[in-house]
């Protein structure tokens, strides 16, 4: 007579469910490319992996000098992802939480300094008016020049390193 043998087998499997909700699932850092043509930003220039999530302070220094009587002035930023398509000032703060960039926009600027030889003599107005005696390159200013009475205006200019003086 022959037996039948039969073997059970159990063979266990463990699974483990994990929840995926979507605000859970985040990638581990985001990517900001920096660029400026001038100055030293922070972040410095190139390309850069931060946290998810993390503020983020971007600045660069402004004015910077570039020669005698002229400077390079921060005009703002532009940028995508999280920072804000635009921007007027030299610094600005985000949180990053996409792939991002950020572009350091730059004006040349000339001194112009108006002297009136005596004081006494009379006055001369720049229009626009300008707090610094900075105006931006290529802008077109409208100088008007007023005697005292017993004086006439006499106009002297000359332009040294793209520099005009009245």
């Amino acid at each position: 007579m022959r037996h039948l043998c039969l073997i059970l087998s159990v063979v266990v499997v463990s699974v483990s469910l994990v929840s995926c909700r979507p605000n859970e699932h985040r990638p581990i850092d985001a990517y900001l490319a920096v660029e400026s043509e001038r100055g030293s930003p922070n972040p410095p220039v190139g390309d850069h992996y931060l946290n998810w999530g993390m503020s983020v302070t971007a600045s660069v220094d402004s004015p910077l000098a570039c020669g005698r009587g002229s400077r390079y002035f921060c005009a703002g930023w532009t940028g995508t992802g999280s920072v804000p398509a635009v921007g007027s000032i030299n610094s600005v703060t985000f949180v990053i939480t996409q792939n991002s960039s950020i572009t350091w926009l730059w004006k040349t600027q000339y001194e112009l300094r108006i002297e009136v030889f005596p004081e006494e003599d009379g006055t001369v107005q720049a229009s626009p008016e300008c707090e610094d005696s900075y105006y931006d390159e290529g802008i077109v200013l409208k100088m008007t020049a007023s005697a005292n009475p017993g004086y006439i205006v006499v106009v002297k200019k000359f332009v040294a390193m793209r520099r005009a003086s009245l």
